[in-house]
């Protein structure tokens, strides 16, 4: 009974598309000519994402004691808030971090309303989410801009 509500339920087939297009995307790295410069950046970037989660440890007296495991962790978590469609993760992230940092013992958790700017568990994934907000904002300004230098200096020489 259970298997047959299941797959006519909306739910089942976004899943199967969602398997079908993990599939198709490990198909088309196959097809990739710069294969290795593709697994370089996108392991870059993973560890950036690392990096800048475990660096915030330094920035609160209360996550001082954390671990690169625990930034592992919350990082693992916070992935996993950023995929829940809300927009750009907010809340979602924030929330499942918040239950991570309590896991680890760091703060507690509140999912209501204005929370506690005090509490090291709400606070800590706002600096993180704000963090890495400003990167990718400074990041893509500047490819942009090498971009935009890059065209220019193509189409005077041509």
């Amino acid at each position: 009974f259970l298997k047959k509500w299941l797959k006519k339920s909306s739910f089942y087939d976004k899943v199967l598309d969602f398997i079908e297009g993990l599939k198709e995307g490990f198909k088309s790295i196959k097809k990739m000519k710069r294969k290795n410069a593709f697994w370089f950046h996108t392991f870059s970037i993973w560890i950036m994402y690392f990096l800048m989660t475990y660096i915030c440890f330094f920035s609160m007296e209360e996550t001082l004691h954390l671990t690169a495991s625990d930034g592992l962790f919350l990082l693992v978590l916070g992935g996993i808030g950023m995929v829940i469609p809300t927009p750009g993760g907010v809340r979602s992230y924030h929330a499942i971090v918040m239950i991570g940092l309590s896991v680890l013992g760091v703060g507690t958790i509140y999912l209501g309303e204005g929370g506690d700017p005090t509490n090291p568990a709400l606070l800590f994934p706002t600096i993180v989410h704000v963090a890495q907000t400003l990167v990718a904002i400074i990041m893509g300004s500047i490819g942009l801009l090498i971009l935009f230098v890059s065209k220019k200096k193509k189409n005077v020489a041509s």
